[in-house]
């Protein structure tokens, strides 16, 4: 079972308008998108006032996803979160899928013991923090992923279908995309051994490369698209600096790339041997490595088989380093 984190940048921008808020204070009512994010989880906390009330449960409002969560709880009771002023809000939301049926067995006997229906769903714990520094302009989030499973969606459509509701949010897009981190990046890279076999310049463009110019017009440019592919027949090449070099050669609105005054391309894939498999990535992906860190290793696994709370968070801890060394002047005051 492989246990990640990975990291997502949150910003709010008003409709129409290309500049973002400051999180902690934005529209005239000051509003503090981070206070808000507390009070959204407070309201899935159970009614003390109701006799024998269980935690309730909520269900994504993406209605094909039929995925039900909560907040995780301690063995006493209480609930799983915790707060740190108006910056950090971390803690465990129970996951997990309904709406279908399957007989539970044991594994030793093969007996079935019990039929899950449809309104059944296994819930899974996954590690969130919400990391907003003061009077910025992005805050953080960082989720656990178990295998492929996550809360990235359960959570983002929670936080906007709680916000449409609040004044003036109407106004604003909440964007929560992922974010990469260079420390990650160039860890994956180094432990990876990443080695090119191949590389492919898509969608070149190139007067001497032109098929009107090569087939005499007998074809016109418009029909053909060309491709160029560099390989080495038995050296395989380390592409680390040769990334590093071409991911800098994109024009200024980063929709190609502008390798020389006469060649350029929409995009860059390269082949490359990870542990004796071929693997094809595009130069967009070498980014993505440094979006989610695996952290299988670094974790202790509590009794019943899932991250303990401490280790996972310890990791989160390590993750929020990464990003106070690589955006800088983050105000935690």
């Amino acid at each position: 079972m492989t246990i990640s984190l990975a990291v997502y940048a949150i910003t709010i921008n008003k409709r129409r308008m290309n500049d973002r808020e400051v999180l902690s204070d934005f529209g005239p009512s000051g509003n503090n998108f981070m206070r808000d994010i507390m009070h959204m989880i407070d309201s899935w906390k159970k009614d003390t006032h109701t006799e024998n009330a269980v935690i309730p449960i909520k269900k994504d409002t993406d209605k094909n996803h039929k995925r039900a969560y909560r907040i995780g709880v301690n063995k006493n009771g209480s609930y799983l979160v915790n707060t740190a002023g108006l910056v950090y809000l971390k803690g465990i939301i129970e996951a997990g899928d309904y709406g279908t049926i399957e007989p539970i067995i044991d594994t030793d006997t093969g007996k079935k013991e019990f039929q899950k229906n449809q309104s059944h769903a296994l819930l899974k714990p996954f590690f969130f923090m919400f990391y907003v520094p003061k009077n910025s302009r992005i805050g953080f989030l960082i989720l656990e992923r178990i295998g492929q499973d996550g809360i990235f969606t359960i959570l983002t459509n929670a936080i906007k279908d709680y916000c449409k509701d609040l004044p003036e949010y109407p106004e604003y897009n909440i964007k929560i995309s992922p974010v990469s981190l260079q420390p990650l990046i160039d860890k994956r890279m180094k432990a990876l051994k990443y080695e090119a076999k191949k590389i492919k310049l898509m969608k070149v463009v190139s007067k001497d490369l032109k098929i009107s110019k090569i087939s005499d017009n007998n074809i016109e440019d418009k029909d053909a698209e060309i491709s160029i592919i560099y390989k080495w027949k038995n050296i395989k090449q380390d592409i680390s600096k040769f990334v590093d070099s071409v991911t800098k050669k994109r024009n200024r609105e980063n929709t190609f790339y502008v390798i020389n005054e006469d060649l350029k391309c929409d995009a860059i894939s390269v082949t490359i041997d990870v542990e004796g498999k071929e693997k094809t990535l595009s130069l967009g992906d070498y980014t993505s490595l440094g979006f989610s860190m695996d952290v299988t290793s670094d974790i202790h696994i509590a009794d019943d088989g899932y991250p303990t709370f401490d280790s996972i968070e310890k990791q989160a801890d390590v993750l929020v380093s990464y990003i106070k060394d690589q955006f800088v002047n983050l105000d935690e005051e």
